[in-house]
């Protein structure tokens, strides 16, 4: 099994991040290799882009704790698993980990080359989802402003 951990600053607050992460129906909007998302209670469906295919893969929600802690398992194909990590900062910020582990030997061409693709990808999905986290969460402030204002 190959690990890759990458951990960043969400400025928004916890709330906010983990309601984000939880919402996995939102995942394709940032991860590359995710088409859609369908969800049944803790175990879902992501139909997964593969060489032009589209695969479906059971998920399943293995842990979960409200704005701490959301983990899930690929429950059939390749082995992947995911943690990710909430810790509240001051100034209503989020200090995030995400924590992938999955087989580097499924797949075409070196290993290497793999953990290295998947790495720069992860990177790209997790600055992209933080964007989505951070804009969001001033629109909101917004919204609530000019509604106190009014």
């Amino acid at each position: 099994m190959a690990s890759i951990q990458r951990s960043l600053l969400i400025e928004a607050p916890i709330s906010v991040s983990f309601d984000f992460w939880s919402n996995f129906e939102r995942y394709p909007t940032f991860m590359e290799d995710v088409a859609r998302v369908a969800v049944a209670s803790d175990t879902m469906t992501w139909d997964k882009r593969d060489n032009g295919d589209t695969v479906p893969v059971e998920v399943r929600v293995v842990e979960r704790v409200e704005d701490r802690v959301l983990a899930w398992r690929c429950s059939q194909g390749p082995e992947r698993a995911a943690v990710l990590t909430f810790a509240p900062l001051e100034g209503d910020a989020t200090w995030f980990t995400f924590t992938l582990e999955y087989d580097a030997d499924e797949g075409e061409g070196d290993v290497a080359g793999r953990l290295t693709a998947t790495s720069r990808r992860l990177d790209r999905e997790l600055r992209q989802a933080r964007e989505m986290i951070e804009q969001a969460h001033i629109e909101a402030s917004r919204s609530q402003a000019r509604q106190h204002s009014s």
